[in-house]
Parts: C-alpha cells; sequence; structure tokens
C-alpha cells in the first residue's frame, strides 16, 4: 500500500522534476490523495497512512521546490463514479446509500469532475498555488464527519 500509493508518487515527482522541470525552473505536479488522505478510512489503516503521506509529500514538496519553480499540488476524489464503486453500489445497496447521505450533494462525482480540478492546478491560473489538496468531494469534508445531513 505505502510503495504504490506513496513512496511511487515520491518517485515519479523526483524524476519528473529532476529530468524536465528543474533544468526549465518551472513546472506544476499534480498528486492523487483521497478523502483517506485527510481522515481515516475504517478498517484500511494502510491505505490511511498512504494518503496522508501523499499530501504531507505535497506540502513538503511545494515547499522545498518553489525554488525551482515547480508547483506541487494534490486531489482528494471524493466517491466517483467507477466500475467498482457502482459494483459496491449493486452488491451493498444500503452501504452505499448511507455513505451517499453523507454527501451533501447527494451522489457520486464524475471523472470530468476530478479530471477538471486536477488541469485547473496544473494550469496557470493556478499559478501562485502549492502545497495544497483540494478534496473534490462534493462537500463531503465540509460536513463535520460525526453528522449526517438533516431532511427540511
Amino acid at each position: 500500500m505505502i510503495g504504490v500509493n506513496l513512496t511511487a508518487t515520491f518517485f515519479m515527482s523526483q524524476a519528473v522534476a529532476n529530468a524536465s522541470m528543474i533544468p526549465r525552473n518551472r513546472g506544476a505536479i499534480v498528486n492523487l490523495s483521497s478523502l483517506a488522505g485527510l481522515a481515516a478510512l475504517p478498517n484500511d489503516a494502510g491505505y490511511t497512512a498512504a494518503k496522508h503521506g501523499v499530501v504531507g509529500l505535497t506540502k513538503a514538496l511545494g515547499v522545498e521546490w518553489a525554488k525551482y519553480g515547480i508547483r506541487v499540488n494534490a486531489v482528494s476524489p471524493g466517491m466517483t463514479e467507477t466500475p467498482a464503486s457502482l459494483e459496491w453500489q449493486k452488491r451493498e445497496p444500503e452501504a452505499f446509500e448511507a455513505r451517499i447521505a453523507r454527501v451533501p450533494w447527494k451522489r457520486m462525482g464524475r471523472d470530468e469532475e476530478q479530471a477538471a480540478a486536477i488541469l485547473f492546478l496544473a494550469s496557470e491560473d493556478a499559478s501562485f498555488i502549492t502545497g495544497h489538496t483540494i478534496p473534490v468531494d462534493g462537500g463531503q469534508m465540509a460536513l463535520n464527519p460525526g453528522h449526517s445531513i438533516r431532511p427540511q
């Protein structure tokens, strides 16, 4: 878990920075974390630790590599429509609905919504943003994790 999610992120960032960005004194790296990088995921300490590590790595590199003109940020996707999430919805509909109930937008995110956040952070529109992680989660992290949305 640590190797795939954290160590590989570090080595890929280091490789692209050394090969291309440091010599040009500019660049943007966008790492992928998860909501598990911002809050604990029950029964999955390895994944939670790895994704928290990606958030920490993003902060550290964002600060350290500013001198090279490299911005380093991350996106933390919430529940997103994927074959795995759609299978989970079919396999455990009650658990799925309970999870969706904790998302203010009451739905999963779409691939294109995750991609839009990544493209923004990679673009010049984000030229003064570094070391940050943006949750793309329909407001789930903004909601106190101990509460659910009450019907009106």
